[in-house]
C-alpha cells in the first residue's frame, strides 16, 4: 500500500490532541520557583517552545496502521448502508462538525437486506475488520516515510512537523481468508473506483478546518483490482453511495 501526500501538508500526530512539549531555559529549579513567584510571567522568558512532532518510530516518520484502517472502515460505515455503525445514532450528533456532515452527509442505516437479516449474519464491515467480540482479518502495518519533504510550519501560535505535498508513505495490508467481494470492499474504502483512478481522501490533523492539509491518495498494487471491485459493488447494488471529500 502506498499513500501520497496531494494537499500542501500532513501532520499525524501520536496524540489525538497534540500539545507542544517545551524546554526550560537554564537550571530548572530556579527556573520554576522564579516563573512560580512571578505575579505576571513571561513564558517565553522562562521556557523554549519546541513543536508537535509528527508520528515516528525508530524507522522514522510513520503513520501508524491503525491509523489507516480507521480511516478506511469508518468511509465504509458511511458509505455502505448494510454496514450496522450509525454514524449519527438516533438522533443528530452534536459532537460531529458542520463540515464533516457537508462533506459526508451521514445518514441513518435504512437498508432492508441488513435490517432484514441483522439478527442472523455480521455487518459486512465486522465481518472483515473485526469488532469488540470478533477478530480483525485485515491488518495493515505502519505506513513508513519513503520520500519527500519534512517541514515546520506554525498554526494559531504552535510550530508542527509536517511532511509536503509529494511525499511517499509504503507499508502493507494482509488478508485472512478474504472473499472477492471483501478485496473490493477494502478497495472502496480506500478510495479506488476502477480503470487505475483513486479518490483524494481526507485524513490527518486540520483536514476540516485548512485545504493546505490532509488530502492524501491511497494506491494498492493487486491483480484484478477492477473486477474484484465490480464483485463488491455487484453484491451491494442500491447500498452505496459515494461523497466528494472537499468543500467551497
Amino acid at each position: 500500500m502506498t499513500l501520497s501526500v496531494i494537499s500542501e501538508y500532513l501532520h499525524i500526530s501520536e496524540d489525538p490532541k497534540p500539545l507542544p512539549s517545551v524546554k526550560v531555559k537554564g537550571d530548572v529549579s530556579k527556573v520554576i520557583n522564579e516563573f512560580i513567584s512571578s505575579k505576571n510571567p513571561n513564558l517565553d522568558a522562562y521556557f523554549e517552545r519546541d513543536y508537535v512532532k509528527f508520528m515516528s518510530t525508530e524507522k522514522g516518520l510513520v503513520i501508524p496502521g491503525n491509523t489507516v484502517k480507521g480511516a478506511i472502515r469508518s468511509r465504509l460505515e458511511l458509505l455502505m448502508d448494510c454496514a450496522c455503525y450509525d454514524s449519527l445514532g438516533n438522533r443528530p450528533s452534536k459532537s460531529k462538525s458542520n463540515r464533516y456532515i457537508s462533506i459526508y452527509h451521514p445518514r441513518r442505516k435504512n437498508s432492508d437486506r441488513f435490517d432484514q437479516y441483522k439478527s442472523k449474519y455480521i455487518c459486512y464491515v465486522c465481518n472483515l475488520f473485526g469488532n469488540a467480540g470478533l477478530a480483525s482479518r485485515v491488518n495493515f502495518s505502519d505506513l513508513e516515510f519513503q520520500e519527500g519533504k519534512v517541514d515546520f510550519v506554525p498554526i494559531k501560535g504552535t510550530l508542527y512537523e509536517v511532511v509536503r505535498k509529494g511525499s511517499i508513505f509504503k507499508g502493507n495490508v494482509i488478508l485472512n481468508n478474504p472473499q472477492p467481494h471483501e478485496i473490493g470492499m477494502l478497495l472502496y474504502g480506500s478510495g479506488y473506483r476502477g480503470q487505475g483512478k483513486w479518490k483524494t481522501l481526507l485524513l490527518g490533523r486540520f483536514k476540516y478546518e485548512m485545504k493546505e492539509f490532509g488530502r492524501i491518495k491511497f494506491n494498492i498494487q493487486i491483480n484484478n483490482a477492477d473486477s474484484y471491485l465490480n464483485s463488491f459493488l455487484t453484491l451491494h447494488k442500491g447500498h452505496v453511495h459515494d461523497v466528494e471529500e472537499d468543500w467551497k
